[in-house]
């Protein structure tokens, strides 16, 4: 049997188990899977694993590129930027968002994102040429208003690949009311669709938002002091009870505090249908930062909060409370965050190409989760859950061949010196690493290739494949059980 590429002598890793196993890959797909396929096969090319650990493709639920915070700010990185520093750190699919402007509905935001990322799937025309994204990406559509024709488009947009919807209890221009929360939980339970909740009480924070600018309080810390544990964790309740009434899918993203992780395992004890993301930031980092002399940098929502919630999302991720992990990349320039009292700052920070590097060194490393676990809640969980699988998420037949080929053994420290993409600096800079991405591969092709002897080196851009729109199902629900 011939094939394209054989990958050989590495330490194939899955969400279920790892062994020593060569990867055949054949015209973009997994072709097989098993021990001395170099005895059993022809290929074109053959890469050298030995010594390496090969993951599927990471898949990051969770980024925010070419997109624009507080006050117009735009972010630091564009399609191509962004996907070239996901690529580095062995992401190879990302989810972004289609967010409508005033006045503009579900499906024509989806075709206009669609155009931005410079490609468009069968039935969106007018693609335009725009920034390549080097990995392939799909998109979650924002439910910003409600009205007479957004359960059609819900519908419709279901038809056409779209299996996730975000709402907003936050946010001037993007928080629903309950009764339009509700109307949106009911559309989405009726199709089998997929409501993302970005949960904070937006009348907690405009409250204390309020109350520290009239008092002269304009610091970083007060960024945190406005967004109180218990904004979350009320609105996380409040969208928990409406779910369960309406029988749908809930995904809280990025949970940040023990508190609403309770709630969260607690529904799911009770069998709904629910899960939650956290971020690298929430896991590694706490409130402490937000107080130092540069905690502008450190601006992101929720905020930071406290060692302990650290120490509790850490334990909910390997109980299985948790499932995904994703980056909420959102980076701005330092220049646009430096200076500005809190309010102003635009919130969101950058590690979509950092994510495996970190949960390897501060997960497997420090005995945290198993390897296996880190595959789970980086790549196999969100294939599942955001309707990917059976295409990505796992080294197996069938699948896309989108590997990473991991070397477990560098010590590194994080420099955004040294990072692809378009931010100037990063939370991480400076932190000690373990591991090293030697090569990605997307649909059988290398995006990504280290340049061993560097800090987080770029990888060659002469190799970059072009991403695609990947059109996604509704979730597997048996992902709801999945550890």
């Amino acid at each position: 049997m011939r094939v394209d590429t054989l990958v050989y002598g590495g330490v194939v890793v899955n969400a279920w188990g790892s062994a020593p196993q060569d990867v055949a890959i054949k015209d973009g797909r997994v072709h097989a899977v098993g021990s001395d396929l170099r005895q059993q096969v022809e290929a074109a090319t053959e890469v050298d694993a030995r010594g390496l650990l090969v993951l599927p493709g990471l898949v990051d639920p969770h980024t925010h590129m070419n997109d624009v915070g507080t006050g117009g700010v735009p972010t630091s990185d564009n399609w191509a930027s962004g996907s070239a520093f996901a690529a580095s750190g062995g992401v190879t699919t990302i989810i972004d968002f289609a967010q409508p402007e005033q006045g503009q509905g579900l499906t024509a935001a989806f075709e206009a994102r669609i155009r931005s990322a410079g490609g468009a799937p069968d039935g969106v025309a007018g693609a335009t040429a725009g920034p390549a994204v080097g990995v392939d990406y799909s998109l979650h559509v924002v439910v910003n208003q409600v009205g007479r024709e957004t359960a059609n488009e819900i519908r419709h947009l279901v038809e056409s690949g779209v299996s996730s919807f975000k709402v907003f209890t936050t946010y001037e221009g993007l928080a629903l009311d309950t009764r339009s929360l509700w109307l949106v939980m009911l559309a989405a339970a009726e199709s089998g669709a997929l409501v993302c909740a970005h949960a904070e009480n937006d009348e907690i924070i405009r409250h204390y938002t309020a109350e520290f600018l009239e008092q002269g309080k304009t610091a970083p810390y007060y960024h945190g002091m406005s967004r109180p544990s218990f904004a979350e964790v009320e609105a996380v309740q409040r969208l928990l009870v409406l779910n369960r009434a309406a029988g749908g899918r809930l995904y809280f993203v990025h949970l940040s505090t023990g508190e609403s992780l309770e709630a969260v395992a607690a529904a799911r004890r009770a069998g709904e249908t629910v899960w939650a993301e956290t971020c690298p930031h929430y896991l590694l980092l706490d409130d402490s930062y937000l107080a130092a002399q540069d905690g502008f940098r450190y601006v992101m929502s929720p905020p930071l909060r406290t060692k302990a919630d650290c120490e509790r999302l850490w334990r909910g991720l390997a109980l299985g409370e948790i499932s995904c992990v994703g980056s909420d990349h959102c980076p701005f320039p330092l220049s646009a965050c430096e200076g500005r009292p809190f309010n102003e700052i635009p919130n969101g920070v950058g590690s979509t190409g950092l994510i495996l590097q970190l949960m390897y060194t501060e997960g497997v490393q420090a005995g945290r989760i198993s390897l296996e676990r880190l595959v789970a809640v980086t790549s196999c969980n969100a294939s599942r859950i955001m309707g990917l699988w059976p295409r990505k998420g796992a080294v197996a037949a069938g699948f896309d061949a989108d590997l990473v080929l991991f070397d477990p053994s560098p010590r590194c420290r994080v420099s955004s010196k040294n990072l692809p993409g378009g931010g100037d600096y990063s939370i991480y800079d400076g932190r000690p690493v373990r591991g090293q991405v030697v090569m990605t591969v997307l649909r059988g092709l290398p995006v990504y290739r280290s340049n061993p002897g560097r800090e987080n080196p770029p990888g060659r851009s002469g190799d970059l494949a072009r991403g695609e729109f990947i059109p996604r199902t509704l979730p597997d629900t048996a992902a709801l059980r999945f550890p």
